[in-house]
């Protein structure tokens, strides 16, 4: 029983070591969004109070100076990569004997049912 508690004490640290590790990340995310979203806002602003000032003789850049490099995203993990779709089950040879089969004893049934039909027709006219 003790081996039992070791692993699941172990599984629930490491979960709670993964949720608090993905709780920085959200958080690292959102205030550098949040950041880039706050001097979009400002720059908008200033250029908005230099048009009032001053007019529009000089077209200024919209775009700050970025001191630091453009990160590389991570990709998404295994479980939100779309998946392909299941391939059919292929058809073993013995289905395609087994459906010719049944095929070739329905085609039978119904060309008897037909001449015991036209043998009743013929019966019934004498």
């Amino acid at each position: 029983m003790t081996i039992w508690k070791t692993v699941t004490d172990a599984v629930q640290k490491k979960k709670a070591e993964l949720e608090r590790k993905a709780a920085e990340r959200a958080t690292d995310i959102a205030l550098e969004r949040a950041k880039a979203a706050a001097i979009g806002a400002a720059l908008s602003a200033k250029k908005s109070i230099e048009q009032a000032l001053f007019g529009d003789e000089e077209p200024s850049s919209s775009k700050p100076a970025s001191s630091r490099k453009p990160t590389k995203r991570s990709p998404p993990p295994a479980s939100f990569r779309p998946r392909p779709p299941p391939e059919p089950p292929r058809r073993k040879p013995e289905d395609d004997r087994v459906a010719a089969i049944a095929r070739a004893e329905a085609q039978l049934d119904k060309d008897v049912d037909a001449d015991l039909a036209a043998l009743k027709q013929k019966l019934s006219k004498k």
